[in-house]
This record gives structure tokens, sequence and C-alpha cells, in this order.
């Protein structure tokens, strides 16, 4: 894709209940972006809602109706293949850029990842399964329902930087409590880290601090003191930043 039609964007990989302790392996391991929204995880759904706002927004309100936050969803369907994706982790952040047009659900999961290799970041095991209603769903090996529902393959481009090291302009948005949205504002903050870092991509030794995102001001019961005091300090030099 041409640089100049490429999209930014930011995500976090969240999801929805228990979703965090496989998001992250599955990024930071197996490079397939994530997130929730696991009503709706159905190929069909897919074929039919991307590019097609009208489809999309009757579909999703089928099955969350009381929810408002679509958006994310909607940005997620929309990548393309070259875009970059910015992913948040407490003070830090990675790029990564989309590796094809394809988007994945539960149903279809398998085809990019190993049963074997669906592990948690407690090396539990996970595993997709139907219910009577014909939904594919993710879960535990305890039985524990995880919400997630979609799926895109990423390649890296650099991992786990600092946010100190970025612009203000970028780092600011890094503290945006949304799990998606569009960076092409800030793009020129994005660009130089890829014209510095677009080479060969070497992979680093992971770190249990890489695996959290900041997306809540409530406390998440795996972070530590120091790194829910850091994700708070993100979030509200983010909203001082928009009182100036």
């Amino acid at each position: 894709m041409a640089e100049n039609k490429r999209k930014y964007w930011l995500h976090r990989i969240t999801g929805g209940a228990n979703a965090k302790k496989l998001s992250h392996p599955l990024l930071f391991k197996h490079r397939i972006l994530t997130t929730g929204w696991a009503r709706l995880s159905w190929d069909e759904f897919v074929t039919k809602s991307q590019g097609d706002w009208n489809t999309f927004i009757k579909e999703f309100k089928l099955e969350y109706p009381s929810l408002g936050n679509f958006r994310s969803l909607w940005n997620f369907l929309e990548m393309k293949k070259g875009d970059i994706v910015v992913v948040p982790t407490v003070g830090k952040f990675s790029l990564y850029r989309v590796a094809d047009n394809n988007v994945y659900t539960n149903q279809s999961l398998s085809s990019i990842i190993s049963e074997d290799d669906l592990l948690d970041k407690y090396g539990k095991k996970a595993y997709v399964d139907i219910d009577n209603d014909g939904y594919s769903y993710l879960f535990d090996e305890d039985g524990d329902f995880i919400d997630l529902g979609f799926f895109r393959r990423v390649e890296p481009i650099v991992k786990h930087l600092r946010r100190c090291s970025c612009k203000d302009g970028l780092r600011n948005m890094m503290s945006v409590p949304r799990t998606n949205i569009n960076l092409d504002g800030v793009k020129n903050y994005v660009e130089p880290i890829i014209n510095q870092y677009d080479i060969d991509f070497e992979e680093p030794e992971e770190n249990e601090d890489d695996f959290y995102s900041p997306t809540s001001w409530e406390r998440d019961p795996y972070e530590t003191d120091e790194e829910y005091q850091d994700r708070m300090q993100d979030q509200e030099d983010f909203l001082e930043y928009f009182d100036e």
C-alpha cells in the first residue's frame, strides 16, 4: 500500500471478560491482533458488514442493543493491508503493520493458529466451542468465557518502546480511554519511528511488564502499584492536555 493511502490506528488489545490473558500472547508471540465483541464472532457478519455501515449497525444492535461503543469494532474491520497500528501498553508501545485484508472470527481462528499454540499467558489452553445456537466462543481450560471475537494478522515493526521516546502528540493519544481510534492526525509523529525501525525485525525477549494495556480508570488485578499509578498519570496527562 502506498504510504499516502495507508491509515494509522491506535488499538488496545484488552477485549472483554478474561481477554487480556490471551490477547497479549496472541499479539506478542503469534502476531495476531485481537478485539472483543464475541457475540458477533461469525464469518458471515464480517462478509456482510465490512465496508457497509448500515448493515454493520443493524447487525451490531441485534446483539448489543444497549451498547454504543461500536466504532472500535467498525475501525477494526476497516483496517487494510499496510495500515499501521500503534498498540499501547503500560509505559510502552509497539508498532505493527496489518499483514492482509482478512478478518478472522472464532469460526475461522484455527486457520491462523493451531490448537496447541492457543495458550494464555499462564500457559493454559484456550479452545473454541459452539453453543446450542451455533455461535462460536472462546473458553479457557477452566471453562471460563473469554470475550475475544475478531482477529487480524499483523507484522511487527518495533516492540516495547518507551512512551517517553515519542513526541507529545502521539504520547497524548495513547492515553485516550478508547479501544480503537484513528491516528491519521498525528501520523507525522508515527512515520519517523517507522523509518527508524522498519528494517529486519528481531524479536525482543518478552517481559511480563509488556502484557498490560491502559484502558480504564479501574485497577486491574494484575497490575502492581507502580503500573497502576503510571497508567493513571498517562490518562490524567491526556485530560490536562485538552483542558489547556
